[in-house]
């Protein structure tokens, strides 16, 4: 049990180093590591530790380390031969082609990389990809790696990797072609929502073109470590532009470029994390939420700089709650002294002096709130700032109701064209075909790995794939089945109320969706990876195609 413990937390602190180093704190990142480290060798846990010292060669690598890096890689080898962990192997290899490639070796990079471009194993071949991208000595070369490498990201929908993967387009043709240059390097800061590094690239690639863009999230910048921005895009002499707003005022640029790279947002998590970028960068705060109101409470978002969880009572029942039911601003200009707020929680936990929380509302839905803090009284604002951060915040909410009714729409077109097309091929008459049908469309429509039609007493009435009891979570399905309630879970070995479930955490599963069919019965369907659509979408899908093929069985 006590090894156990120390394998969760091992686990735990190298995913924390993971989230830290795409922040830009490598200083934190590498304790984090240092310390998920020790506690594999602890418990002699190789996997563990295999795992953890990938992580650190990645990270030594992106620092330009490459004494370390070739340590760290010669004991990799070792551990990765005891484990024949094939996944491992191909990700070191990948690590190997980068070594060689940062040592001036392009040909021995070429030629590891190579083999890897093909892998099946997605994450290698998108790494290799971007390897022999740089590798390349023919521009032409160079962009058909990067677009292939591109063309993974999209599959994945992953923003973060392909603004890396636009970016190296537009480096492979920026001799050749600088228009085309100039328009991927704009296209690679627009997809850069959370990618400071592809950001901080693309904006250098700019000023190098003659473009005098205004640098993404200018917060976020600040926030980097300088050092580790330089080794990872080779910036030689770049340094972050300043954040905070200036004592006369917004700055009526960084407001424009604000606007702007919330107007390219291009789905609600992206809208609401460039409104809190944008607000922190135009306040120059050091701390913000994005916080939303459902079910008639508050619930956290998106956070910066603090953890929600810290300061949640004083800040819910004071300032976020003043702003969410009087729709108006609150700008505090010395919240410690002033006698409204000084006795709030949060504002005594943190010794806060500047606060402003923004109303996220429409005329007709209230979304939420945003609200940022930094621990200086000047800047001051004044009362024309506080009107252009509002109109910013309603500009936020409004893109937000439009996208929320337009995936309204889209799910509702979705589930109008799956039940017709699964309506074509039912069999009123043979009610396990009906079964294996509505399956099919089911798995299909989420994308789920398989799926089953569980009766009352728990037999298989239908699978995608063979039934074994033992191999589906018998506590959700028991839930769903006593409850009559549909359950959606994504990444359910870390869902409250089910990562201490015995089957959530021994199966390893990721995406669940469960729903009640029949008297007694459920249909199930899991799949071992998370999957990138909204597992609510999934879960209604699911609800309408067992809902209309019921009647039938």
């Amino acid at each position: 049990e006590a090894a156990g413990r120390k394998y969760v937390l091992g686990a735990a602190r190298s995913i924390a180093a993971q989230a830290l180093w795409r922040a830009g704190d490598v200083a934190q990142a590498a304790t984090a590591l240092e310390e998920a480290l020790a506690l594999a060798q602890g418990i002699k846990h190789l996997l563990l530790e295999e795992h953890v010292r990938l992580y650190r060669l990645e990270a030594q690598l992106a620092r330009g380390d490459q004494a370390a890096a070739r340590e760290e890689a010669a004991l990799l080898a070792e551990i990765v031969a005891k484990t024949a962990h094939a996944e491992a192997a191909s990700r070191l290899e990948t690590l190997n082609a980068e070594l060689a490639l940062q040592g001036g070796d392009r040909d021995l990079a070429t030629r590891l990389a190579t083999p890897l471009a093909s892998a099946p194993n997605r994450v290698a071949a998108h790494q290799a990809l971007g390897i022999l991208a740089r590798a390349a000595r023919d521009p032409d070369v160079a962009l058909g790696h990067a677009e292939a490498a591109r063309a993974i990201a999209q599959g994945w929908s992953a923003p973060w990797h392909e603004a890396a993967d636009v970016l190296l387009m537009a480096r492979a043709v920026r001799s050749v072609d600088q228009a085309t240059a100039r328009t991927w390097a704009g296209e690679a800061a627009a997809l850069a929502t959370d990618n400071p590094y592809a950001a901080a690239g693309a904006g250098l690639l700019l000023r190098e073109l003659g473009v005098d863009a205004p640098v993404p999230f200018a917060a976020g910048w600040q926030a980097l470590d300088l050092g580790a921005l330089r080794m990872a895009w080779d910036l030689k002499g770049l340094e972050p532009r300043a954040a905070a707003a200036p004592a006369a005022g917004l700055d009526p640029e960084l407001f424009a470029a604000c606007m702007e790279e919330l107007a390219l947002a291009r789905d609600e998590a992206a809208i609401g994390q460039a409104a809190l970028e944008g607000a922190m960068a135009l306040v120059g705060a050091t701390r913000g939420y994005v916080l939303s109101y459902d079910e008639g409470r508050l619930r956290q978002v998106v956070t910066v700089g603090a953890s929600f969880a810290e300061v949640e009572g004083g800040f819910s029942n004071s300032i976020a709650e003043e702003v969410l039911f009087s729709s108006r601003p609150v700008y505090v200009s010395d919240a410690s002294s002033d006698p409204n707020w000084r006795e709030a929680a949060s504002v005594v936990a943190l010794n806060l002096r500047t606060v402003v929380c923004l109303p996220l509302a429409v005329p007709d839905r209230i979304l939420g709130v945003l609200y940022v803090d930094r621990d200086d009284l000047e800047p001051l604002l004044g009362p024309g700032d506080v009107t252009l951060l509002r109109a910013f915040a309603v500009a936020a909410a409004a893109l937000i109701v439009r996208e929320r009714d337009r995936r309204a729409e889209a799910v509702a077109a979705d589930l109008a064209r799956l039940c017709n097309e699964l309506g074509k091929v039912l069999a009123p008459t043979d009610p396990a075909a009906t079964r294996a049908a509505t399956l099919a469309a089911a798995v299909a429509a989420t994308g789920a790995d398989r799926g089953f039609w569980l009766g009352a007493d728990g037999e298989a009435l239908a699978g995608t794939a063979p039934f074994d009891p033992a191999s589906v979570s018998r506590g959700i399905v028991e839930w769903v089945a006593s409850t009559r309630q549909p359950l959606g879970l994504m990444d359910a070995s870390n869902t409250e109320d089910w990562q201490g479930r015995g089957s959530v955490q021994a199966l390893g599963l990721r995406t669940v969706w469960c729903v009640p069919a029949g008297d007694a019965g459920v249909v199930y369907l899991d799949a071992a990876r998370m999957i990138e659509a909204d597992p609510d979408d999934g879960l209604r899908a699911v609800e309408a195609l067992v809902g209309f093929a019921s009647g039938l069985v």
